[in-house]
């Protein structure tokens, strides 16, 4: 087993043991990418988002800028209280004994004595900028066994430090590792055969014979998988209504990704989020 495969299994199990969901923000740009979402996919933080779109900038920004102040001091694990009102894990990925990026883990819900008892974990606050009426479904309770979670969250991290570093000492990439990087950071773009084509300096007629050589398929059919399967992830995993859903994976409109996502899957997005999608994180 691959050591990226290894760790997709820990996410996963963490995931399942905690009632929890990870995402990583990268602040370098050299993280493993095709690991973790770069943005919180759960049904809550996706349905706040849904309902009140200006939380996408205010979240933002409590994630991105006031955690990395506050691990200007020291950088060390801790929870933050979120704009929504709901708890979060952070812990800091270190690599070189610079932060390369944060990986969160929640959400749960706010249990205030515990917060109370345990000063020293809950460093960060945002005052709540909006509440649902009705919560969509139940966040998680705090783990109880909290050394445990923390310990093995810090494990992920580590691990994900372990492989920017493997993957940097591993230059230069081959063509089939170039293009399968491409394409997990712009599945979302408008982008074609002439874009991969000038990526491997070739034209765009080479290329694609390349591409074929390489993964046994052309580059429509494996660019189009890549839009699936994330977005099967958002379905499963978020409230982001179709068309929403349809953007973020690069399709042109709500009526193409129904079509495709039908023809590819052999139901309709609303009926595998049906099928997939559960109530509790």
């Amino acid at each position: 087993m691959s050591d990226k495969k290894y760790l997709i299994n820990a996410i996963r199990a963490y995931e399942r043991q905690f009632h929890c969901r990870l995402c990583l923000h990268d602040y370098t740009g050299k993280l493993p990418r095709g690991i973790l979402p770069s943005y919180h996919l759960n049904p809550f933080c996706t349905a706040f988002k849904e309902a009140h779109p200006q939380l996408h900038r205010i979240c933002y920004s409590f994630d991105r800028f006031a955690v990395q102040e506050f691990w200007l001091k020291k950088p060390v694990f801790m929870f933050k209280l979120c704009p929504c009102g709901l708890l979060e894990a952070v812990f800091p990925v270190i690599d070189d004994d610079r932060i390369a990026g944060c990986l969160f883990a929640g959400p749960f819900t706010a249990e205030l004595r515990r917060m109370e008892k345990n000063p020293e974990l809950f460093r960060l606050s945002s005052k709540p900028v909006v509440f649902f009426s009705k919560k969509p479904g139940k966040a998680s309770p705090l783990p109880r066994d909290m050394m445990t979670f923390q310990a093995y969250g810090e494990f992920i991290s580590v691990h994900i430090a372990m492989l920017a570093r493997e993957k940097s000492s591993h230059q230069p990439i081959g063509e089939r590792e170039q293009i399968e990087q491409y394409l997990e950071q712009n599945f979302h773009r408008n982008i074609g055969l002439d874009d991969v084509a000038e990526l491997l300096s070739l034209s765009p007629a080479r290329a694609s014979n390349r591409i074929r050589r390489i993964f046994g398929k052309g580059f429509c059919r494996i660019l189009r998988e890549r839009r699936i399967e994330a977005a099967e992830k958002l379905l499963a995993r978020s409230c982001f209504n179709v068309e929403n859903i349809a953007c973020r994976c690069g399709f042109r409109d709500g009526a193409y990704f129904h079509r495709i996502f039908r023809l590819e899957t052999g139901i309709s997005p609303l009926a595998y989020r049906r099928r997939h999608q559960t109530e509790t994180v």
